[in-house]
C-alpha cells in the first residue's frame, strides 16, 4: 500500500497549481527531503517595525493535518536563516530581520496561536528599491527578491472648515487623491468607532470598530484618482454588523478613521488574482516574485486621518431606514 505524500507549507497548495507570472527559477516540489522557502512581506516606508513571514514546505508520509499543526514542521530553526534587506544604491546598509514569536495567529490548518515572524526595526526610505536576501545555512541556497517603496499620496478633499470631517451622503461621494509614482492600486477604508451606554445601569461599552472597505481603484491612468463611496451602502453595512438592543442602550458616534491604502505593482497583481484586500495581510498568494522560492515581496503605504462625522451624517445615521433601530442618539 502506497503512502500518500502531502506537501505542507502555507500557500504551497495554491501556488503549486495556480501560480501565474512567477519567476522562472526551477523548483522541484517532488525532490526528496528538499524544502521550498515561502516568503510573504510588505515594506511600508511609513512604519518602523517591518515583518516577514517565512515558512517552508516539505514532503511527509504522516497525516498532513497533524504534521501541519506542529510548528517545527513549517518554521525554520532560530539560526537556520540569515535574513536582510538593503537599498539598491547602498549594499553595505543591510537591515537584518530576526526571528520573533507572535501569539496572534488565528486557528486553522497550520500551527497556532504561536507563529514565527522575522522582524526588523529600522527607518526605510521612500521611493527606493530594496533587495531581500534569505540565506539558508542548511542548504547553502539563497532566496532573493526586490521591491520599490512608494511615495506618499496627497489627499485633496478630506479637510472641511479646518477640521477633519467626513460625510456619508445618500448618494455617490468621492475622495480625490493625487496619483503617486509606482502605485498600482488604491483602496478606501473607513473604520467607524462608536460606544454604547446603558441608561439604566450606566455601563459603557466600546465595541471594536466597524471596518468598511468602501472602494478599490486599480491601474489609474490620470494624475488624480477619485475613490467613490455611497452613504447608503455605509449605513447598510453598519446595520448588518450591529445588533439591535432595547431602548435602554443608547449609541454614540466617536470618530471615523479614514484610511487610503496604496499597493505597489507586485502586491496589486497578487490582490487582483486572489481577491484579497489591501488592508489585510493576506497569505493567499497566487503570484510569486521570489527567486529561488515562492511568495510575495512588495510594498504598500497607508495614508490615514482621524475624522469626525458631519452633523448631517450623524442625523442620517439616526434616521436612515437601515440604521434607525440601532438607537444612535449622537
Amino acid at each position: 500500500m502506497k503512502h500518500r505524500i502531502t506537501y505542507i507549507g502555507i500557500i504551497v497548495l495554491l501556488l503549486a497549481t495556480l501560480t501565474v507570472s512567477c519567476n522562472k527559477d526551477d523548483l522541484d516540489l517532488n525532490a526528496d527531503g528538499d524544502d521550498v522557502t515561502i516568503v510573504y512581506g510588505l515594506l511600508n516606508h511609513d512604519e518602523k517595525d517591518h515583518y516577514l513571514k517565512i515558512y517552508k514546505s516539505y514532503q511527509t508520509k504522516e497525516n498532513a493535518e497533524e504534521a501541519a499543526a506542529d510548528g517545527k514542521n513549517i518554521y525554520y530553526g532560530a539560526d537556520e536563516l540569515t535574513v536582510y534587506i538593503y537599498p539598491n544604491d547602498n549594499p553595505d546598509a543591510k537591515i537584518y530581520f530576526n526571528p520573533v514569536t507572535e501569539n496572534n495567529k488565528d486557528s486553522g490548518l497550520f500551527a497556532y496561536p504561536a507563529q514565527t515572524l522575522y522582524k526588523a526595526t529600522a527607518t526605510i526610505a521612500q521611493s527606493t528599491v530594496y533587495n531581500l536576501v534569505i540565506e539558508n545555512h542548511t542548504t547553502g541556497k539563497s532566496i532573493t527578491a526586490t521591491a520599490k517603496t512608494l511615495t506618499p499620496i496627497t489627499v485633496k478633499t478630506i479637510t472641511v472648515a479646518s477640521s477633519h470631517l467626513i460625510s456619508f451622503p445618500t448618494k455617490n461621494n468621492a475622495i480625490e487623491i493625487v496619483h503617486t509614482d509606482r502605485a498600482r492600486l488604491y483602496g478606501l477604508e473607513f473604520d467607524f468607532y462608536y460606544h454604547e451606554r446603558n441608561s439604566l445601569t450606566g455601563e459603557v461599552n466600546t465595541p471594536a470598530p466597524i471596518v468598511w472597505n468602501a472602494a478599490l481603484t486599480k491601474d489609474p491612468s490620470s494624475a488624480t484618482i477619485n475613490l467613490t463611496y455611497n452613504g447608503n451602502e455605509f449605513y447598510r453595512y453598519v446595520a448588518n454588523r450591529i445588533e439591535q438592543k432595547d431602548e435602554s442602550v443608547k449609541r454614540y458616534t466617536d470618530s471615523v478613521l479614514v484610511k487610503i491604502w496604496v499597493a505597489g505593482e507586485d502586491l496589486a497583481m497578487n490582490i487582483d488574482l486572489s481577491s484579497a484586500t489591501l488592508s489585510a495581510v493576506d497569505e493567499r498568494t497566487l503570484y510569486s516574485n521570489i527567486k529561488g522560492g515562492l511568495g510575495l515581496f512588495s510594498t504598500r503605504y497607508c495614508w490615514q486621518a482621524n475624522c469626525n462625522m458631519t452633523e448631517s451624517s450623524k442625523k442620517e445615521l439616526r434616521e436612515n431606514a437601515a440604521t434607525a433601530k440601532l438607537n444612535f442618539v449622537d
